[in-house]
């Protein structure tokens, strides 16, 4: 069973949740809107029309949001223990109660929207991703152009110094054995 499905091993035997779950949740979510930033606060104020997360810099550019729900914004990590917290209150009354909790509902009745809002806000990260490699190619390429003149550059030098050499040994051949240098063929 997965472990945030199994109540019994989120809380210990007084309810009291023994690992807290902002510890467990290791993946950071991009900001939709300042994708250098990472998700900080999450608003929880009731039927909150505004952006719900928040990085740093959602907080700095909408300061009347951060004002009118200061009571209702939470660090991600806290927003996590307290829904885990409301889970598992919620498990023990769930039994007696059968009627649909409001959220359920509300989430439900968004699932469109939700998943319209999801999938641009992953379609924006995988363009990001190719934007980044292409940049990344692209100075990739110029780089390894680069090496490549350097390289044959350095080649041609030592192929010159190589036929100086060489020129250089025929003179002194030609003048070590009284040889012409129109007869040596080496």
């Amino acid at each position: 069973m997965d472990a945030m499905t199994d109540t019994s091993r989120l809380t210990s035997g007084n309810g009291v949740s023994s690992i807290s779950q902002s510890q467990r949740f290791a993946t950071q979510i991009r900001c939709s809107r300042h994708p250098e930033e990472y998700i900080e606060r999450i608003c929880r104020a009731p039927r909150c029309g505004k952006n719900l997360l928040l990085c740093y810099e959602c907080t700095l550019d909408d300061v009347e949001h951060v004002k009118e729900h200061r009571g209702h914004l939470v660090s991600v990590g806290k927003f996590i223990d307290l829904v885990a917290a409301e889970y598992v209150e919620k498990s023990r009354t769930d039994h007696v109660i059968n009627e649909m909790p409001a959220e359920v509902e509300e989430l439900l009745e968004g699932e469109e929207t939700n998943r319209c809002e999801f999938a641009r806000h992953v379609d924006e990260q995988k363009q990001r991703v190719r934007r980044e490699v292409a940049t990344i190619s692209d100075r990739l390429a110029l780089t390894l152009q680069e090496i490549s003149k350097q390289i044959c550059m350095t080649l041609d030098e030592q192929l010159a110094l190589y036929r100086s050499n060489f020129d250089f040994f025929k003179i002194q051949v030609s003048e070590r054995y009284s040889v012409s240098l129109s007869l040596i063929h080496i």
